[in-house]
C-alpha cells in the first residue's frame, strides 16, 4: 500500500468515527421513574428545579451543579 492508500484509509475510519450517530438523552414525563424532584437535591438550596432539568432527570438546580463542578475542577487543580 502507498502512503495515499494508508491516508485515504486513516481519513475515512476517522469520518465514520466522527459522524457516527450519538444517542440522544432521554427525557422523562411526570410520573415516569427518573423525572425530576420538584426542588433541589440540596437540603440548603431552596430552588425550585426547573421544568427542563426536571425532565431530563436532573437531582441539583443549575446554581448547585454549577458549585458542584467549580468545587471540582479545583480539587483538580
Amino acid at each position: 500500500m502507498s502512503n495515499e492508500d494508508i491516508a485515504q484509509v486513516i481519513e475515512l475510519e476517522e469520518w465514520k468515527r466522527n459522524n457516527r450517530t450519538r444517542p440522544e438523552q432521554p427525557t422523562y414525563k411526570p410520573g415516569d421513574e427518573g423525572y425530576g424532584p420538584e426542588i433541589c437535591a440540596i437540603e440548603e438550596c431552596d430552588n425550585p428545579m426547573p421544568d427542563k432539568r426536571r425532565e431530563y432527570g436532573f437531582s441539583f438546580c443549575i446554581e448547585c451543579q454549577s458549585g458542584i463542578e467549580h468545587k471540582m475542577k479545583q480539587r483538580r487543580q
